[in-house]
This record gives C-alpha cells, sequence and structure tokens, in this order.
C-alpha cells in the first residue's frame, strides 16, 4: 500500500473564515502533521488560480490525498 501524501488547503473564503478562524495558525499546525506533504492557505479555494494551485501540487507533488477546508459549496 502507498504511503500517504496528503495535501492540506484552507481557504480564508475572503474574510468570512478568517475573521473567526487564524488560518495561518491552524495551516502551520497542520503542517507538521505525519503524512502531510503541504499545507497552505489561499484566500479563494474556489477561484480559478486556487484550483488551479491544487491541480499544480497533486501533479508536482504526487499527492495522493488532499484535503480542502473552506465555506459550503453554497457560498
Amino acid at each position: 500500500m502507498k504511503e500517504c501524501k496528503i495535501g492540506v488547503y484552507v481557504c480564508n473564503c475572503g474574510t468570512n473564515i478568517a475573521k473567526v478562524v487564524n488560518v495561518e495558525q491552524v495551516t502551520e499546525s497542520v503542517g507538521k502533521r505525519a503524512g502531510v506533504g503541504v499545507a497552505r492557505s489561499y484566500k479563494y479555494m474556489c477561484s480559478h488560480p486556487g484550483q488551479e494551485m491544487l491541480v499544480q501540487a497533486i501533479k508536482n507533488m504526487d499527492l495522493n490525498r488532499v484535503v480542502v477546508a473552506a465555506c459550503s459549496p453554497r457560498m
């Protein structure tokens, strides 16, 4: 079985999430966990640049798991 290489992406959602969660602290903390290959935050993960960042990281870092912490898709 292939070892987990996880990418964790935390969305600021503009200020919707960032005003109540210390996104940088969460990102830094989760980045230290076993199996996490990369942890990043981004202002709008749902934007084209945010999604492209995910796609490129999956390809370039050989990620085999991805966690996106973001707002509801209904937003």
